[in-house]
């Protein structure tokens, strides 16, 4: 049978995957909510200008 606990003291992390999480984590990166977020602000400021003409 697998030691998974003997397994885990043995388990070094690649440098290349450190790496590569620190530049994802430094980077900043847009996802769905901040596009959403976005939409939703220029939409709002959109009505509030409407309103303003009226």
């Amino acid at each position: 049978m697998i030691d998974f606990d003997q397994e885990l003291k043995k388990y070094k992390p690649k440098t290349e995957v450190s790496a590569a999480e620190d530049a994802i984590h430094k980077t900043e990166l847009t996802d769905l909510i901040d596009i959403l977020k976005e939409r939703r602000e220029k939409s709002v400021n959109s009505d509030l200008s409407k309103r303003d003409r009226s």
